[in-house]
Order: structure tokens, then sequence, then C-alpha cells
């Protein structure tokens, strides 16, 4: 009896794992949109003056519904989903949120510091968030990634300070998570995988994308044990695991959004998920539109030559477009430009500094390290997708940027983040390219063992980034896994790391929250941790 039983349960497991799901392509683009568009609600109705904030909602609301309705003439066809294939994405994702330091379940990168106070002062002081400690001053970035896991976690403030940021710590976690999954979801459907071994081989490649920066930090005969390889120069272009360890509140949006502009020639959606990627990353959302300038460019003079431009307009201008890019721009570029160091690099230049690309042509050692920059970080592969690309826009476009911007240096933040997007089109080119099993030419073998190699290469530079967590989490206890030594910007020993990046000392005297905002309720500094 039990043997039979357990024969049963034993032939019962590989059925359900090959049960499919039928699900519309449109359900999918509107799990995409849902969490980009959650936490804007959020932030108008708690920064925003009422007056201000609900005309703004509901224009938000209608363009989200335009956008909603018009998916179903173009994205009406059924999809079929294993389950297992849902499983994995799904422990994909909360397994790279781990070891990215989510929540602090796994040791954190040095940018946790200021990411975890964040995240506190959210959940615990009132929004807009000010600072007894310091007169006219407020939080001032772009944290709407947070929002949703923080007023979440202010559901737990009856049982405690301790209790209700531990629960932001999990919220975080789990909804870091359900955007990764959107992420692969997406991905996985763009590419028609239909096996469960291309869709690991998918999340093997995108995870572990990057350029061969190991080969870079020998060239610079950087002997010292290092976890972070990637500063071998004086730019960085950072690899899809160190974008999500170290900046996923900027990265992990810009990658749905480059999700969503993939297949181009179905959606013209563009200028609404360029507003939505603003809203929680500035810096991708300029790279973003710098590739949706070119590809715009490009088809308006496909456009002029067959006599369409009016048709061309149209498109751009339909679907929600200008209502969420209304409602959204305005209000969250005065926000932003609250903060210190937006002053700051806005800048002038110190007397006699020239551009960086006029630096190049007179430095022959700066020339010669941009030159090994790209072709050290992706170089060789656009050179091996150049075949299956050479009549796709985007591909140019992202070639192409990502080929100017180390020449416009303009800042750590600028140059290490605006590329986000453009490498993360690069990933999903050479996945789709690894997966394919068509392969027209001799030498497309070829081209493939050679982007393997170069991959396996460029794989060094995630798997020390994880290798080091794990050297940490042998050797430091788990109770300091997190990093919380800062913990919160409203003492006065704090406040003074938070200033220009996160912490605007005289932001009550700028525009926007002298007349847009609600006013602040400065909180006393806890007791104790």
């Amino acid at each position: 009896m039990n043997s039979r039983g357990s024969r049963n349960v034993s032939l019962m497991a590989p059925v359900f794992f090959s049960r499919e799901i039928n699900i519309s392509h449109k359900t999918v683009y509107s799990l995409a949109y849902f969490l980009l568009a959650a936490s804007f609600p959020l932030f108008l109705l708690t920064h925003v003056k009422l007056i201000l904030a609900l005309p703004l909602l509901f224009l938000f609301v209608f363009g989200l519904f335009r956008l909603y309705f018009s998916l179903e003439e173009e994205f009406s066809e059924k999809l079929k989903l294993p389950i297992s294939f849902i499983i994995l994405m799904i422990a994909a994702a909360l397994l790279f949120s781990w070891l990215a330091g989510q929540g602090g379940f796994f040791p954190q990168k040095t940018d946790h510091l200021w990411r975890n106070a964040l995240l506190r002062d959210l959940i615990m002081e009132p929004w807009p968030v000010a600072y007894e400690v310091l007169p006219g001053s407020r939080l001032v970035y772009y944290y709407n990634f947070w929002l949703v896991p923080a007023a979440a976690a202010k559901l737990f403030l009856p049982f405690g300070e301790r209790a209700a940021v531990e629960a932001g710590y999990v919220f975080l976690l789990l909804w870091t998570s359900s955007w990764l999954f959107t992420v692969l979801l997406l991905c996985s459907i763009k590419l028609k995988v239909k096996s469960l071994f291309k869709l690991f081989l998918l999340i093997i490649i995108f995870f572990f994308f990057s350029g061969m920066d190991c080969i870079g930090f020998w060239l610079k005969k950087k002997t010292i044990l290092a976890f972070h390889l990637e500063w071998w120069t004086y730019f960085q272009y950072s690899s899809i695991f160190t974008q999500l360890a170290w900046v996923f509140n900027q990265a992990v949006p810009a990658w749905l959004c480059v999700m969503l502009f993939y297949d181009d020639e179905k959606t013209w959606h563009h200028v609404a998920t360029l507003s939505l990627c603003a809203l929680y990353a500035p810096f991708p959302a300029v790279g973003l539109a710098g590739i949706v300038a070119c590809l715009y460019l490009f088809k308006l003079i496909a456009s002029w030559r067959n006599h369409e431009v009016p048709v061309f307009f149209k498109k751009i201008f339909c679907a929600g477009n200008i209502e969420i890019f209304i409602s959204i721009l305005p209000v969250m570029a005065l926000f932003y430009l609250c903060n210190d160091s937006v002053k700051m690099a806005a800048g002038p230049a110190p007397k006699g500094t020239l551009p960086m690309f006029a630096c190049l042509l007179r430095n022959t050692v700066l020339l010669k390290n941009y030159l090994s920059f790209i072709a050290i970080e992706f170089l060789g592969i656009v050179i091996l997708l150049w075949r299956n690309h050479r009549r796709d826009l985007i591909f140019y476009a992202v070639a192409l940027e990502l080929l100017v911007l180390p020449m416009f240096y303009m800042g750590i933040d600028f140059c290490m983040r605006v590329p986000i997007p453009a490498l993360c089109f690069l990933a999903v080119f050479t996945v789709k390219f690894l997966i394919s099993e068509e392969m027209a030419q001799p030498y497309d073998k070829a081209r493939k063992y050679l982007l393997i190699l170069i991959l396996m290469i460029g794989a060094v530079t995630p798997i020390v980034e994880i290798g080091g967590a794990c050297y940490l989490a042998c050797k430091v206890k788990m109770k300091d896994w997190r990093l919380n030594h800062i913990y919160t910007f409203s003492r006065k020993e704090t406040v003074k790391y938070g200033f220009g990046n996160f912490v605007s000392k005289d932001a009550s005297q700028k525009f926007f929250f002298r007349y847009l905002a609600k006013p602040s309720i400065p909180q006393s500094s806890p007791s104790q941790e």
C-alpha cells in the first residue's frame, strides 16, 4: 500500500511540472507595467499637495488605461508556459536577489550602508522625510523603488521599530525578486524559449554577462586581492550582477523597460515606458532616451521617404504616451532637482578643462585607455553579433552609445549608470544568438564558440563579486551581513553621510518643497537602533 502510494507521488511530480499555464501576452505586459506604475500613486498621494496630486493621478491612471486597452490589439495571442518554467524563473529571481544582498540575508556591498538607512527612514518617518537635526533638510533621492516595500512595512509599526524594519527587508527581497521574475518571463517570451535547458542558459548568460575585466585588471598589473575587478581604468561598464548587487534600484527597472522595448516592431509605447523608467532611474533613463532618439531618427527618415511622417508622429503620441509623460516628468524632475548633487554636477567646469573627447585627441595615454576599454568591455561581442543584427536599428544605437559614452565623462554615477540599458540590450542579443539553433553559415559555429569564450572570461567578474560575498559569509557572523553602520540619516553623527546624494540640506527652499510638496514633519532622532 505504502510503496504503491509513493510510486503514485513520484509519477505525479513530473506530470505536475509538465503542465502548462495558458496566459496571454497582454497579461505579461500588464504585469510589467503594473510593477513600473505601482509606486507613482504612492509618491503623489504622500509627497504632493492633494490639489495637484489628484489631477496628476487621474491623468496618470487614464494614460495607463489607454495603454492597457491598446495592448489588446497588439498582443492578443495566447502563450503556454510550463509550470517548470515558472518555478525555475521564480527560483532564479529569489536566488540572485539573495546573492546580491537584498534585505541583508547575504553579505551586502558597501553601497547598502546608505540604502539600508534610506529604507529605514522611509519606514519610520512620515513622507516626505525631513530631519529635525538639520532644519530645512529633506530626503531627496530616486527612491521610488523602495516606496512599496516601505509602505507595506509601515503596517508593522504597531509592533515596534525593529519588527517594521525587519519586515521592510523581507518585503524588499520579495519586491526585487518579483521584478527579476518579470524580467526573465518577458525575456523568455521575447526570445521564444521552448525548452527548460534553454531557459537555464538564458538565466546563466544574463546574470553572468560582463566585459572581460579580469584582462584589464591583469594588464594594469593590479595584483592586490580585490572583490571588485571593474575599476581597472578611469571608466566602468558594470556587469549585470554588479548592477544588481550595487544599484538594484536603478538597474532592475531599467532591465524591465529594456524587455518592453525589445520587440520594437510591435509596440510604440516608448515614451510611456521611458517616462516610467525615469520615475525610478533617471541615469539609465538618459541612456534609454539616447537609444530611443537614434531609433526614432532612423524611423523618421524612413517615414519621410515613404511620405508617412504624420503616421509616424501619430504612433508616438498614442496609447497613453502623452498622459503618462505629462503626469510623471515635470513633478519628478522638480523633485530630483532638489538634490544637492545635481547642483554640484551642473556647476561650471574648472577653467581650462577640456571635454573628455578633446582630451582623447591630445593625450595618447588616455586614448590608449579608451581603446583598451572598449576592446575589453564590449567590442568583441558587438563584432561577433553584427551579422545577426545588421538590419536591427536598436543594435546600432546600442553599439553607438557604448562607443560614445566614455568620451563624455561627466562623473562616476553618470558614466556607470547611463549605459545600463545598452548593456542589458547587449546581454539579450547575446542570449538570443547562443540559444538559437539556426546556423546558416559554416563559420557561425566559430562565432558562437568565440562568443562563449569571451563570456567565460567575462564571467570572472560576477564570480568574483559572488565569491567575495561567500568569503565574507564564511568569515563574518550572520548578524553582521547587513550593513547598518549608518542605520539612519536622522542622527547628528550619521546625517553627514547623507549630505549631497541623499539628504538635501536646503531642500525646503527649493521650488518643489515650497509650492508642490506636502508639509514635512521632522522627527526626533531614535534613541537606539
